[in-house]
């Protein structure tokens, strides 16, 4: 890291060293953002699900591909609903 700029008090600067050497606070947000993803099938690995992760310029990536469901397993899966 060269530089921390922009905090407008004394604190800032030790917060953004921690969350880049030990990220405590961003970790939740990303993961309700993650569990809150709805995405289109059909996905394929390497797509980009979000483009910018919270501003940060992360990329959210499928690991894994992900077909669209059969007419049977989508009525089996939301019969009870």
């Amino acid at each position: 890291m060269k530089a921390i700029e922009g905090n407008r008090c004394p604190r800032g600067e030790t917060y953004a060293q921690e969350e880049i050497t030990d990220p405590k606070r961003l970790f939740p947000e990303l993961m309700a953002l993650v569990r809150a993803l709805s995405v289109e099938v059909p996905v394929e690995i390497g797509q980009v699900l979000v483009p910018n992760l919270l501003g940060t310029g992360a990329k959210l990536l499928a690991t894994r591909r992900v077909q669209r469901a059969s007419n049977e397993l989508h009525t089996r899966l939301f019969a009870h609903r």
